[in-house]
């Protein structure tokens, strides 16, 4: 073979891999021959042999041995993710059908929210109604009271500083008569009235406490989804909080309906928007542990070999 070595120069193309892997080029042959020679020298030992082999495979496929120990740590951390998300997924098995259940779960929120913004919006336009016309309905009896007292207060000092006959003397007691009747009529209506508005008092202090108990239960919900104070997690800087104040009137509830149903829309669109980084996320850790597991099969055997 050495008398033949012009043969195998340079730019010998390379021939077709053995059984073993191992390609037949010049590098290859020079490697068999020393050892040859070595062996019929009377060794038994081929390491230095081996590792200028060694060497020179790296310097001829361009290994980059950092590069080696970068995968195999890469390598190590994907494996370490991976177990770690398996026993994620042990402890909680379905991470997706979770999200998918707390979105569905706010969608029902939000609509719940609409109904309730609307009857709110109903029940506060009703109640400013009656209240309104209790306001107009006491000051006409107070001022028909009022104006009863005056008349009175004046008959009264007619009579105190004025002469009159027998027949003025009655038809005043008359009239006296009739406006007591009609002041009697008029408190009569007036404390109506004021129980009437006593009444709607009543009934606006209840609607105001279930109004509050229902603020109470969004309040609770909205701890539990992590939604409020307005530095919780899953608030995303938003206030979520619904301070009542029912003065306000109804502008108010288009403040609430602004304050709470578009940043939910927002957060409902995120939760959509992280299930699928999510799932795109799994995939694509899915195909770099698969292309790792490739790498590593299809390194080179040849060190293994030596």
């Amino acid at each position: 073979m050495k008398e033949r070595a012009p043969l195998f120069d340079d730019g010998q193309a390379w021939g077709e891999d053995s059984e073993d892997g191992i390609k037949h080029n010049k590098l290859f042959l020079e490697y068999t021959i020393k050892c040859y020679e070595s062996f019929m020298a009377g060794a038994d030992d081929f390491e230095e042999i081996n590792a200028e082999l060694q060497s020179k495979l790296k310097d001829l496929y361009k290994v980059d041995v950092s590069k080696l120990q970068s995968l195999a740590e890469e390598n190590k951390k994907l494996s370490e993710q991976i177990a770690r998300l398996e026993q994620e997924r042990e402890k909680e098995p379905n991470r997706l059908e979770s999200l998918k259940k707390l979105k569905t779960s706010l969608q029902e929120d939000v609509q719940k929210y609409k109904a309730y913004m609307k009857s709110l919006e109903s029940q506060s336009s009703v109640l400013d109604q009656q209240l309104s016309g209790l306001d107009d309905e006491i000051g006409r009896l107070q001022l028909e009271c009022q104006a009863m007292r005056e008349e009175n207060a004046r008959l009264q000092n007619i009579v105190d500083n004025q002469k009159y006959s027998v027949a003025d003397i009655e038809r005043i007691n008359h009239e006296k008569n009739e406006l007591q009747q009609t002041i009697n009529k008029l408190t009569k209506d007036l404390e109506t009235e004021k129980q009437q508005m006593w009444n709607e008092e009543l009934k606006y202090a209840r609607g105001k406490e279930a109004i509050e108990a229902q603020l109470a239960d969004y309040h609770r919900l909205a701890r539990k989804l992590k939604l409020i104070p307005k530095g919780a997690e899953n608030s995303k800087g938003y206030d979520f909080e619904i301070k009542f104040n029912p003065e306000a009137g109804a502008k108010s509830l288009v403040q609430y309906r602004t304050q709470v149903y578009v940043p939910l829309k927002e957060l409902l669109n995120e939760s959509e928007e992280e299930i699928s980084k999510a799932l795109s996320k799994k995939m694509a850790l899915e195909d770099t542990l698969e292309q790792v597991s490739v790498e590593h099969v299809m390194q080179p055997s040849v060190e293994c070999d030596l």
